[in-house]
Protein backbone atom coordinates (compact mmCIF):
# COMPACT_ATOMS: atom_id res chain seq x y z
CA UNK A 1 0.00 0.00 0.00
CA UNK A 2 1.52 3.40 -0.75
CA UNK A 3 1.10 6.67 0.60
CA UNK A 4 -1.89 7.86 -1.40
CA UNK A 5 -3.55 4.68 -0.64
CA UNK A 6 -2.72 4.34 2.97
CA UNK A 7 -4.43 8.48 3.07
CA UNK A 8 -7.83 7.23 1.77
CA UNK A 9 -7.96 4.42 3.71
CA UNK A 10 -7.13 5.84 6.97
CA UNK A 11 -10.01 8.68 5.72
CA UNK A 12 -12.54 5.74 5.16
CA UNK A 13 -11.34 4.18 9.01
CA UNK A 14 -11.96 7.91 10.86
CA UNK A 15 -15.02 8.97 9.06
CA UNK A 16 -17.01 5.92 9.12
CA UNK A 17 -18.55 6.67 11.96
CA UNK A 18 -19.31 10.47 11.16
CA UNK A 19 -20.86 9.30 7.97
CA UNK A 20 -22.65 6.34 9.11
CA UNK A 21 -23.90 6.70 12.41
CA UNK A 22 -27.42 7.48 11.18
CA UNK A 23 -30.17 4.81 10.51
CA UNK A 24 -33.38 4.42 9.43
CA UNK A 25 -36.30 2.16 10.26
CA UNK A 26 -37.54 -0.46 7.78
CA UNK A 27 -35.10 -0.36 5.44
CA UNK A 28 -34.37 -3.30 3.50
CA UNK A 29 -30.50 -4.43 2.40
CA UNK A 30 -29.68 -6.81 0.57
CA UNK A 31 -25.43 -7.00 -0.03
CA UNK A 32 -23.24 -7.93 -2.57
CA UNK A 33 -25.37 -9.12 -5.68
CA UNK A 34 -23.04 -9.67 -8.53
CA UNK A 35 -23.73 -7.30 -11.06
CA UNK A 36 -20.69 -9.61 -13.26
CA UNK A 37 -21.33 -13.22 -12.76
CA UNK A 38 -18.30 -14.36 -10.50
CA UNK A 39 -17.31 -10.76 -10.25
CA UNK A 40 -16.72 -10.92 -6.13
CA UNK A 41 -17.22 -8.10 -3.91
CA UNK A 42 -15.73 -5.40 -6.16
CA UNK A 43 -18.07 -6.17 -8.92
CA UNK A 44 -20.77 -6.11 -6.50
CA UNK A 45 -23.84 -3.98 -5.27
CA UNK A 46 -26.18 -3.28 -2.32
CA UNK A 47 -29.67 -2.68 -2.42
CA UNK A 48 -31.61 -0.65 -0.23
CA UNK A 49 -35.21 0.34 -0.54
CA UNK A 50 -38.29 0.53 2.31
CA UNK A 51 -40.04 -2.70 2.89
CA UNK A 52 -43.05 -0.74 3.78
CA UNK A 53 -43.42 1.23 0.01
CA UNK A 54 -42.63 -1.84 -1.30
CA UNK A 55 -45.69 -3.68 0.62
CA UNK A 56 -47.18 -1.44 -1.47
CA UNK A 57 -46.54 -2.26 -4.50
CA UNK A 58 -44.45 0.99 -5.32
CA UNK A 59 -42.40 1.51 -8.46
CA UNK A 60 -39.80 3.04 -7.00
CA UNK A 61 -37.40 5.68 -9.00
CA UNK A 62 -33.72 4.76 -8.59
CA UNK A 63 -30.77 6.29 -7.35
CA UNK A 64 -28.02 4.33 -8.96
CA UNK A 65 -24.91 5.46 -6.41
CA UNK A 66 -20.98 5.05 -7.00
CA UNK A 67 -19.13 5.18 -3.83
CA UNK A 68 -15.68 7.75 -3.52
CA UNK A 69 -12.19 6.61 -2.07
CA UNK A 70 -9.55 8.59 -4.26
CA UNK A 71 -10.19 5.91 -7.54
CA UNK A 72 -7.41 4.08 -5.02
CA UNK A 73 -9.76 2.68 -1.82
CA UNK A 74 -13.47 3.16 -0.51
CA UNK A 75 -16.24 0.39 -0.81
CA UNK A 76 -20.18 0.41 -1.81
CA UNK A 77 -20.31 -0.55 2.12
CA UNK A 78 -19.01 2.85 3.62
CA UNK A 79 -21.95 4.55 2.19
CA UNK A 80 -24.93 2.97 3.96
CA UNK A 81 -26.18 5.85 5.79
CA UNK A 82 -26.38 7.58 2.46
CA UNK A 83 -28.18 5.10 1.27
CA UNK A 84 -30.53 4.20 3.59
CA UNK A 85 -31.68 7.63 3.66
CA UNK A 86 -32.13 8.08 0.20
CA UNK A 87 -34.12 4.80 0.90
CA UNK A 88 -36.21 6.15 3.48
CA UNK A 89 -37.19 8.80 0.85
CA UNK A 90 -38.57 6.53 -1.20
CA UNK A 91 -35.85 5.21 -3.56
CA UNK A 92 -34.59 2.40 -4.41
CA UNK A 93 -30.82 2.70 -4.06
CA UNK A 94 -28.56 0.88 -6.39
CA UNK A 95 -24.49 1.34 -4.87
CA UNK A 96 -21.73 -0.23 -6.51
CA UNK A 97 -18.06 -1.36 -6.20
CA UNK A 98 -15.83 -1.39 -8.86
CA UNK A 99 -12.22 -2.40 -9.47
CA UNK A 100 -9.75 0.11 -9.02
CA UNK A 101 -5.88 0.36 -9.50
CA UNK A 102 -3.68 -1.59 -9.75
CA UNK A 103 -5.87 -3.97 -10.60
CA UNK A 104 -7.61 -2.51 -13.49
CA UNK A 105 -6.81 0.78 -14.73
CA UNK A 106 -8.29 3.70 -16.84
CA UNK A 107 -10.37 2.99 -18.95
CA UNK A 108 -11.55 -0.25 -17.77
CA UNK A 109 -12.76 1.26 -14.13
CA UNK A 110 -15.53 3.08 -16.17
CA UNK A 111 -16.41 -0.45 -18.09
CA UNK A 112 -17.32 -1.96 -14.27
CA UNK A 113 -19.45 1.29 -13.32
CA UNK A 114 -21.41 0.76 -16.95
CA UNK A 115 -21.41 -2.76 -16.03
CA UNK A 116 -22.96 -1.48 -12.99
CA UNK A 117 -25.48 0.74 -14.22
CA UNK A 118 -27.00 -1.75 -16.77
CA UNK A 119 -27.96 -4.10 -13.84
CA UNK A 120 -30.74 -2.38 -13.28
CA UNK A 121 -32.13 -3.96 -16.25
CA UNK A 122 -31.80 -7.96 -14.34
CA UNK A 123 -32.94 -5.70 -11.20
CA UNK A 124 -36.17 -4.73 -12.50
CA UNK A 125 -36.95 -8.51 -13.38
CA UNK A 126 -37.42 -8.81 -9.64
CA UNK A 127 -38.09 -5.66 -8.19
CA UNK A 128 -40.59 -2.82 -9.16
CA UNK A 129 -38.33 -0.09 -10.24
CA UNK A 130 -38.77 2.16 -13.05
CA UNK A 131 -36.09 2.82 -15.02
CA UNK A 132 -37.11 5.83 -17.08
CA UNK A 133 -36.20 7.28 -13.25
CA UNK A 134 -32.53 6.72 -13.04
CA UNK A 135 -30.60 9.42 -11.45
CA UNK A 136 -26.91 8.60 -11.44
CA UNK A 137 -24.97 10.14 -8.56
CA UNK A 138 -21.14 9.01 -6.33
CA UNK A 139 -18.97 11.35 -4.59
CA UNK A 140 -15.36 12.54 -4.98
CA UNK A 141 -14.14 10.10 -7.48
CA UNK A 142 -17.64 8.28 -7.44
CA UNK A 143 -18.58 11.79 -8.77
CA UNK A 144 -16.23 11.62 -11.51
CA UNK A 145 -17.28 8.17 -12.17
CA UNK A 146 -20.71 9.24 -12.26
CA UNK A 147 -19.96 12.11 -14.57
CA UNK A 148 -18.31 9.84 -17.35
CA UNK A 149 -20.70 7.23 -17.27
CA UNK A 150 -23.29 10.09 -18.57
CA UNK A 151 -20.35 10.87 -20.41
CA UNK A 152 -20.49 7.81 -22.31
CA UNK A 153 -24.00 7.19 -22.14
CA UNK A 154 -24.62 10.99 -24.24
CA UNK A 155 -21.41 10.29 -26.73
CA UNK A 156 -21.43 6.99 -29.06
CA UNK A 157 -18.14 8.56 -30.70
CA UNK A 158 -16.42 8.88 -26.68
CA UNK A 159 -17.61 5.28 -25.66
CA UNK A 160 -16.48 4.02 -29.16
CA UNK A 161 -12.64 5.57 -28.51
CA UNK A 162 -12.89 4.42 -24.39
CA UNK A 163 -13.69 0.94 -25.84
CA UNK A 164 -16.28 0.87 -23.51
CA UNK A 165 -19.83 -1.25 -23.29
CA UNK A 166 -22.70 1.18 -24.23
CA UNK A 167 -24.59 2.28 -21.42
CA UNK A 168 -28.47 0.62 -21.57
CA UNK A 169 -30.32 2.23 -19.05
CA UNK A 170 -31.60 5.75 -19.83
CA UNK A 171 -29.58 8.33 -17.26
CA UNK A 172 -32.61 10.60 -16.42
CA UNK A 173 -30.54 13.30 -13.73
CA UNK A 174 -26.80 13.37 -12.44
CA UNK A 175 -26.09 14.29 -9.35
CA UNK A 176 -21.97 14.60 -8.48
CA UNK A 177 -20.94 15.30 -4.78
CA UNK A 178 -17.41 16.88 -4.53
CA UNK A 179 -15.92 15.44 -7.42
CA UNK A 180 -13.12 15.49 -10.13
CA UNK A 181 -14.24 16.57 -13.88
CA UNK A 182 -11.21 18.37 -15.25
CA UNK A 183 -7.74 16.76 -14.92
CA UNK A 184 -5.86 19.94 -16.15
CA UNK A 185 -7.52 21.75 -12.66
CA UNK A 186 -6.42 19.28 -10.57
CA UNK A 187 -2.63 19.24 -12.21
CA UNK A 188 -2.48 22.84 -10.81
CA UNK A 189 -2.74 21.74 -7.21
CA UNK A 190 -0.37 20.94 -5.13
CA UNK A 191 -0.96 18.20 -2.12
CA UNK A 192 1.76 17.08 -0.11
CA UNK A 193 3.73 13.37 -0.38
CA UNK A 194 3.09 13.63 -3.92
CA UNK A 195 -0.46 12.92 -3.71
CA UNK A 196 -2.02 13.78 -6.92
CA UNK A 197 1.35 12.37 -9.06
CA UNK A 198 0.47 8.90 -7.09
CA UNK A 199 -3.31 8.67 -8.25
CA UNK A 200 -2.56 10.12 -11.20
CA UNK A 201 -0.10 7.82 -12.40
CA UNK A 202 -2.26 4.50 -10.66
CA UNK A 203 -5.41 5.62 -12.60
CA UNK A 204 -3.55 6.26 -15.98
CA UNK A 205 -0.82 3.12 -15.34
CA UNK A 206 2.27 4.93 -15.43
CA UNK A 207 4.61 6.60 -13.75
CA UNK A 208 4.08 10.59 -13.34
CA UNK A 209 6.82 12.88 -11.96
CA UNK A 210 7.30 15.49 -9.73
CA UNK A 211 6.49 18.53 -12.09
CA UNK A 212 3.42 16.39 -13.89
CA UNK A 213 4.65 17.52 -17.24
CA UNK A 214 4.97 13.68 -18.59
CA UNK A 215 1.09 12.68 -18.09
CA UNK A 216 0.64 14.20 -21.87
CA UNK A 217 2.44 11.61 -22.75
CA UNK A 218 -0.29 8.98 -21.64
CA UNK A 219 -2.48 7.60 -24.56
CA UNK A 220 -5.13 8.83 -22.23
CA UNK A 221 -4.36 11.76 -21.62
CA UNK A 222 -7.04 13.90 -23.41
CA UNK A 223 -9.85 11.14 -21.98
CA UNK A 224 -9.20 11.83 -18.45
CA UNK A 225 -12.06 14.97 -18.19
CA UNK A 226 -15.18 14.46 -18.48
CA UNK A 227 -16.12 17.82 -18.43
CA UNK A 228 -14.64 18.18 -21.96
CA UNK A 229 -17.43 15.75 -23.40
CA UNK A 230 -20.13 16.99 -22.29
CA UNK A 231 -23.47 17.64 -25.15
CA UNK A 232 -26.66 19.00 -25.39
CA UNK A 233 -28.25 14.97 -24.89
CA UNK A 234 -27.46 15.45 -21.02
CA UNK A 235 -29.59 15.04 -18.46
CA UNK A 236 -30.83 17.80 -15.78
CA UNK A 237 -27.90 17.92 -13.11
CA UNK A 238 -27.20 19.05 -9.76
CA UNK A 239 -23.95 19.37 -8.50
CA UNK A 240 -22.12 20.04 -5.07
CA UNK A 241 -18.74 21.65 -3.94
CA UNK A 242 -16.90 22.75 -1.39
CA UNK A 243 -16.02 25.94 -1.40
CA UNK A 244 -12.39 25.80 0.17
CA UNK A 245 -12.14 21.65 -0.65
CA UNK A 246 -8.70 20.36 0.28
CA UNK A 247 -9.37 17.77 -2.23
CA UNK A 248 -10.80 19.13 -5.03
CA UNK A 249 -10.35 22.72 -5.19
CA UNK A 250 -11.89 24.56 -8.16
CA UNK A 251 -13.77 21.54 -9.58
CA UNK A 252 -17.33 22.17 -8.79
CA UNK A 253 -17.74 25.80 -9.85
CA UNK A 254 -15.69 24.96 -13.49
CA UNK A 255 -18.30 21.74 -14.01
CA UNK A 256 -21.21 24.00 -13.28
CA UNK A 257 -20.63 26.17 -16.16
CA UNK A 258 -19.82 23.70 -18.56
CA UNK A 259 -22.86 21.99 -17.06
CA UNK A 260 -25.13 25.24 -17.60
CA UNK A 261 -23.70 25.48 -21.46
CA UNK A 262 -26.11 22.05 -22.10
CA UNK A 263 -27.95 20.71 -19.92
CA UNK A 264 -31.73 21.72 -19.65
CA UNK A 265 -31.44 22.68 -15.86
CA UNK A 266 -28.36 22.64 -13.10
CA UNK A 267 -28.63 23.24 -9.74
CA UNK A 268 -25.87 23.94 -7.59
CA UNK A 269 -25.08 23.81 -3.88
CA UNK A 270 -21.81 24.84 -2.36
CA UNK A 271 -20.37 25.18 1.71
CA UNK A 272 -18.35 27.98 1.91
CA UNK A 273 -16.67 27.11 5.35
CA UNK A 274 -13.68 25.26 5.58
CA UNK A 275 -14.79 22.82 8.52
CA UNK A 276 -17.60 21.64 5.56
CA UNK A 277 -15.27 20.17 3.48
CA UNK A 278 -14.44 17.38 0.95
CA UNK A 279 -17.67 15.19 0.93
CA UNK A 280 -19.29 17.23 3.97
CA UNK A 281 -23.20 15.98 2.47
CA UNK A 282 -22.19 12.93 4.23
CA UNK A 283 -21.96 14.43 7.68
CA UNK A 284 -25.33 13.56 8.70
CA UNK A 285 -24.98 15.34 12.13
CA UNK A 286 -24.49 19.36 10.44
CA UNK A 287 -26.80 21.65 9.77
CA UNK A 288 -25.14 22.13 5.89
CA UNK A 289 -25.27 18.49 5.11
CA UNK A 290 -28.93 18.34 5.88
CA UNK A 291 -30.02 21.07 3.92
CA UNK A 292 -27.52 20.00 1.48
CA UNK A 293 -29.65 16.70 1.09
CA UNK A 294 -32.75 18.34 1.56
CA UNK A 295 -32.25 20.89 -1.35
CA UNK A 296 -31.00 17.59 -3.58
CA UNK A 297 -34.48 15.65 -3.06
CA UNK A 298 -36.11 18.87 -3.93
CA UNK A 299 -34.35 19.08 -6.95
CA UNK A 300 -35.39 15.68 -8.06
CA UNK A 301 -38.85 16.17 -6.95
CA UNK A 302 -38.91 18.68 -8.95
CA UNK A 303 -37.99 16.78 -12.23
CA UNK A 304 -40.52 14.38 -11.36
CA UNK A 305 -37.95 11.85 -10.10
CA UNK A 306 -39.47 11.23 -6.97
Amino acid sequence: MNRSQFAFKLIDVFFYPLQNGVHFENIKEIRDVDYVPGGGTSRSGNIYFDKTLAAKGRKFPVIAYIHGGGFLMGDKNYRKSVCEYYAHNGYFVWDVNYRMPPEIVFPEILYDCVDGLNYLNELAKEYDIDLDKVVVTGDSSGGYLATYATAIACDDELRESLGSPEVKVKIAALAPFCGIYDVNVLLKQHMPLDMIQQVTGMLIGMHVDHDKKNIVESPWFNFLSPGAFINDKWPPAYIVWSEKDLLCAGQGPHMAELLKAHCPVVETDSAPELWNNHCYHLLWRTSAARKCMTKFLRFLKEQGLR
